[in-house]
């Protein structure tokens, strides 16, 4: 197979809108009501009134960019026209043509990122043109005052008609979209090809799917795994997305915390798992030895998935090696996504609103996102020529082509139950959860802990 080099990275109404919390209609007051219904519209928006791009100015002195990693601002160094870092060793300052550009960059560990970010929308003295949200907060930024429709960036229904609908309803207040994605997130299950030589019998996708078509399935392979001395997964919370992201209800509902039965599974899957020496519990974030020694047989996650934690530019590596095969696993699931946003308050809307059209809308950029960046493009036309391309494919994968599994994932995508507290909820959940799994907590007593804990962080509980 001849394969194609992916190659490696990775003002008073405005702040009522940002503390009102209420995802998809337009806000009314500064706190959203119990029991109102705050998840992601189902019906994707428009670009609203689109003016003239000819009007738009550049009336500041800098351009001011917010995000939690410097992943998108190394996609912008090598792909927006007319940008060059003014320090090698500070990738956070530049210039955009003669306008400079200072990138602000908050971890989103424990709600920093958006703490920050809030802090410099409500003050009226802080710079703020362009900012990221991830999908599981953004519908608490995609709202008239706080982001600008896309209307008023000069960019129309025609130009937004070749993206995927979940990643506008996502960013869908009132039918009108505040913001815009080069990506899409369908996920699926990565695994240790030699591993799965062993103890498989196979390595090759279809074959490795059969095996695991249902999570009774992929309990039954863990086992067979542990008996060779292998990981099924290095994390109990490996798995969380693929259950988060399947639910049938939201984790608001009627004002008060809704526990799905797609989230319970995964606490009593995981339980077994963690008890039998399956996987373990920690941080998902570090996986100990899984991405260079054959220790661990899979884990779950998108395209970006590759770059940002597979250690894929350590040549040690077996991402580097090729050593990993993709399947769907036990269900079709997504994984996050990064989309840009306009803050409202932008004093350079000119540029701002190029950027957008550039790096998000851009087909040749979108291009070289998907072939020299491992991303999954945005784009209907671009994502049927690579799925349908049997040239192409990707080394990290030994030659497989990834889009064959991740469109089909990106056809199931379901983002209405997403509400944007689901960071703060999904990210406290299992951390108590892990302290039921290692036995330190009975389910009740981590249960309770949780529940205390996110009442602490979403004033809609409170109400």
């Amino acid at each position: 197979m001849k394969k194609k080099l992916l190659s490696v990275l990775l003002s008073t109404a405005m702040v009522a809108a940002l503390l009102a919390g209420c995802n998809k209609t337009t806000p009314t007051s500064e706190t959203t009501p119990a029991g109102s219904e705050v998840v992601t519209s189902q019906v994707p928006g428009g670009a609203g009134d689109v003016v003239d791009v000819e009007t738009l100015e550049d009336t500041g002195d800098t351009l001011t960019i917010y995000v939690w990693n410097e992943e998108w601002l190394g996609f912008f160094e090598k792909y927006m026209p007319n940008y060059t870092r003014d320090n090698d060793a500070d990738p956070l300052a530049g210039h955009l043509g003669d306008l400079p550009v200072v990138w602000v960059e908050n971890a989103s560990t424990d709600n920093v990122y958006q703490t920050k970010l809030d802090e410099a929308l409500k003050d009226p003295n802080a710079d703020v043109d362009i900012f990221l949200v991830e999908a599981d907060y953004a519908g608490k930024y995609t709202v008239p005052g706080v982001a600008k429709p896309l209307g008023e960036l000069g960019i129309t229904d025609a130009d937004l008609a070749d993206q995927f609908a979940y990643t506008q309803q996502v960013v869908t207040t009132d039918g009108v979209l505040y913001g815009s994605s080069w990506q899409t997130c369908g996920a699926g299950m990565i695994y240790n090809r030699e591993i799965a030589k062993e103890v498989l019998g196979t390595d090759d996708p279809d074959e490795v799917q059969a095996k695991v078509s249902t999570w009774e399935d992929y309990q039954k392979v863990a086992a067979d795994m542990k008996a060779k001395g292998y990981l099924m997964t290095p994390r109990a919370s490996s798995t969380y997305r693929v259950f988060s992201n399947n639910v049938s209800s939201p984790w608001i509902k009627d004002g008060e915390i809704n526990l799905d039965p797609s989230i319970k599974k995964w606490v009593d899957m995981s339980k077994e798992m963690v008890e039998a020496g399956e996987t373990k519990t920690g941080d998902l974030w570090d996986a100990g030895d899984t991405y260079t020694k054959n220790t661990t047989f899979c884990v779950f996650g998108p395209a970006w998935f590759f770059n940002f934690c597979m250690g894929v530019d350590d040549p040690a590596s077996i991402a580097a090696k090729g050593g990993w095969g993709l399947c769907a696993g036990p269900q079709a699931h997504y994984w996050g996504g990064t989309w840009v946003c306009v803050a409202d308050k932008s004093d350079n809307l000119a540029t701002a609103a190029d950027i957008v059209k550039t790096m998000t809308l851009d087909k040749d950029v979108l291009t070289k996102l998907v072939e020299n960046e491992n991303q999954d493009c945005n784009s209907k036309e671009l994502a049927d020529k690579y799925a349908n391309d049997a040239t192409f494919g990707n080394d990290i994968l030994g030659g497989q082509n990834p889009y064959t599994i991740f469109s089909k994932a990106i056809g199931g995508i379901d983002v209405s139950n997403m509400s944007q507290y689901d960071q703060q909820f999904n990210e406290t959940f299992q951390t108590y959860m892990d302290d039921y799994f290692d036995g330190k907590l009975t389910y009740d007593e981590a249960y309770e802990k949780f529940e205390t804990a996110v009442k602490e962080k979403v004033p809609v509980l409170n109400n």
